[in-house]
């Protein structure tokens, strides 16, 4: 399994050289949070992540663009056992490779874009207590949608989207639900809410 994962992720590797010469734009936003479901043959878990800083270049003119986020943080409850016996882990090496097949722009300067493609992510260097979990990874392939917004042609929020698809979870299979929103989107609206119900 994790050689037929390394072969994926060097052919989208190789795809992206071949357009070495035309333009990319370099993307960026300080993290999101989001929710998830894993559905395992034998259980479901639900799971709460947020990631921190979210470095990313994309190609221009085919949409394909590979995304690195420094760390992750997880959280999963499993069911039909106690929502209240979680795990929690930290990911060190997180790798997105995706294709946005559609980009559309939907405001007069085409700033707020609505994307949709494929994506092949990849989780690894999992951290619990005081040691790295050198067999633990979680791999993740479907599509993936949403609403993003270009501040300035180096800063991109995600502000809003999901991605469904298959996710193999050290060995074992599952379908993923998720759905996210950018970080400072969230506490944005969070203050916002605040003020306006004292």
């Amino acid at each position: 399994m994790k050689k037929k994962i390394f072969l994926i992720f060097l052919f989208f590797i190789v795809f992206l050289n071949i357009y070495a010469n035309d333009r990319f734009v370099f993307k960026w936003n300080f993290g999101d949070l989001g929710i998830g479901m894993n559905a395992f043959d034998n259980n479901t878990n639900f799971e709460q992540f947020f990631s921190i800083l979210n470095i990313g270049i994309e190609h221009q003119y085919s949409g394909i663009g590979i995304e690195l986020t420094p760390v992750k943080s997880w959280s999963w409850s499993y069911y039909p056992e106690s929502f209240d016996n979680k795990e929690s882990r930290d990911s060190y090496l997180n790798l997105n490779i995706y294709w946005n097949m559609f980009d559309i722009g939907i405001s007069d300067n085409n700033a707020f874009r609505f994307f949709f493609g494929p994506f092949n992510k990849l989780n690894y260097l999992f951290y619990k207590g005081n040691d790295f979990m050198q067999n633990e990874f979680i791999y993740t392939a479907g599509v993936r949608f949403g609403l993003g917004w270009y501040i300035t042609d180096f800063i991109y929020f995600n502000v809003i989207g999901g991605e469904i698809g298959y996710r193999n979870v050290s060995g074992k299979s599952a379908f993923y639900l998720s759905g996210q929103i950018d970080f400072v989107i969230y506490i944005a609206g969070y203050i916002g809410s605040v003020i306006n119900n004292p």
